[in-house]
């Protein structure tokens, strides 16, 4: 993995964003950490996951996967990255969707 020893911006994401469709906050909202690190945890629900071919009927059938599959290629660059990876998954994916709303039932409730 690359080191860097200067300051590293660490992306924050706002779930509330777009009526609760959720992005990246605004880069005033990163957080600021001085090199060098030697370990770096990093999550996100697409990693470990690659783009599909570009004759993949899922990409005609969803409006709007083409542009998906292209950020996904993306992905890749930062996979190249790890000397090494941990992926967590679980076994029934109904599963997340139920930690989604209880994480959204505590926003709601905070405001």
């Amino acid at each position: 993995m690359v080191r860097s020893k200067g300051e590293i911006l660490v992306p924050r994401y706002n779930k509330s964003a777009f009526n609760g469709q959720g992005d990246r906050a605004d880069i005033s909202k990163f957080r600021r950490q001085n090199g060098p690190l030697d370990l770096v945890i990093v999550e996100g629900w697409m990693l470990g996951f690659s783009s599909l071919p570009a004759k993949s009927p899922v990409l005609s059938k969803y409006p709007g996967m083409d542009r998906v599959n292209d950020y996904m290629k993306e992905y890749s660059r930062w996979e190249d990255q790890f000397d090494s990876a941990i992926l967590v998954g679980v076994k029934n994916i109904d599963m997340v969707y139920q930690w989604r709303e209880q994480a959204e039932e505590i926003r709601r409730a905070t405001g």
